[in-house]
């Protein structure tokens, strides 16, 4: 797996930061091919609500995020988007 793929995730996780998210080891990965592009699915767990990112290969952008124990977070949710960071949670276009 490339390196940059690996610093998107990284990079996530320092986005997600704010609302309590921590990095986890990495667990698994996965290539796949989703609409015609091929994506990794990169699994981040220590605990039992692991962390799933998207990132499309070619590209190396981070197309999805699942992280369940967020997505009870509504209280920070003023916080995120004053700073301008949206992110999607459990959606998939």
């Amino acid at each position: 797996m490339d390196k940059a793929v690996l610093k998107a995730a990284a990079d996530t996780f320092v986005g997600l930061n704010c609302l309590g998210l921590q990095k986890e080891p990495l667990k698994a990965s996965s290539l796949t091919v989703k609409d015609g592009q091929e994506v990794y699915t990169l699994t981040f767990s220590d605990s039992d609500t692991p962390v799933f990112i998207d990132v499309e290969k070619r590209t190396n952008k981070v197309m999805n995020v699942y992280a369940g124990e967020l997505e009870n977070t509504t209280a920070e949710y003023p916080t995120v988007f004053s700073k301008g960071q949206f992110y999607v949670f459990g959606y998939e276009e």
